[in-house]
């Protein structure tokens, strides 16, 4: 199936700058040494053992709150939670989580009878990982799961999860926090408590969790606002890792 920019999910740490980048580049790359001998007619190289990925945007400058600027100025050498998918933004479409990667570069960019640019990159201090969205980017008004709607793994895994988290918008209205939680279940019938990310007050806001062990074959999220509120709101996007 083809797709194309509509279809594209890009957040970090909590920031949705989807509308201000114009292009979206992802590279992993095996490291080799060159290993080339005497009496070789051709280069040849090894695989060290050792993968690397980075990243790059260009786009739009803004600097309206929670926009480009906001995202990325003054945070070169931090590291960041990033969750960007090219299948659209749709639970169990494939989505790549990288934890730890590392703004290394801010390019504010002016030009004649052009609009000001905003480009970024990062190196990965860790590792690009494929996984499924759980609950697609979307604004939720009261609590509720995914339970009727699961990511169905086809069978239960047992080299454990990352779990990611992705808060672009809170209002609480009164509540005290949001909690999110990652629900599993055998079956698609009976659920209980995967894990549960930090308590959220504020956005945009990002973790991601990892969780050991045997994970089961269909997963699904839960949130709720804790405390008296009215009408709290919260933009949030769950995906899951298998390892």
């Amino acid at each position: 199936m083809k797709y194309s920019s509509k279809d594209v999910v890009l957040l970090i740490d909590g920031y949705n700058v989807l509308g201000e980048m114009t292009e979206l580049t992802h590279a992993a790359e095996a490291l080799t040494e060159e290993v080339t001998g005497l009496g070789d007619n051709w280069e040849e190289h090894e695989y060290i053992g050792v993968q690397r990925a980075e990243i790059s945007q260009s786009g739009y400058f803004d600097d309206a709150s929670l926009s480009v600027n906001d995202a990325f100025n003054g945070k070169q050498g931090d590291k960041r939670v990033v969750c960007f998918g090219i299948e659209g933004n749709t639970a169990g479409k494939a989505f790549v989580g990288l934890n730890g990667a590392l703004e290394t570069r801010f390019e504010r960019v002016a030009s004649v009878k052009g609009l000001h640019k905003a480009n970024v990159g990062y190196v990965v201090s860790g590792k690009s990982e494929d996984g499924k969205i759980l609950l697609a980017l979307s604004e939720q008004d009261a609590d509720g799961d995914t339970e009727s709607a699961s990511v169905d793994n086809g069978a239960a895994s047992t080299g454990g999860a990352d779990l990611y988290l992705q808060v672009t918008a809170l209002d609480l209205d009164g509540a005290d926090d949001l909690t999110v939680k990652v629900r599993s279940s055998a079956d698609g019938v009976t659920w209980a408590d995967l894990d549960t990310f930090t308590a959220v007050t504020a956005a945009p806001d990002a973790e991601m969790k990892i969780k050991t062990g045997t994970i089961p074959q269909y997963l699904a999220v839960a949130w709720a606002f804790t405390g008296t509120s009215t009408a709290p709101s919260a933009t949030i996007m769950v995906g899951a890792v298998r390892l």
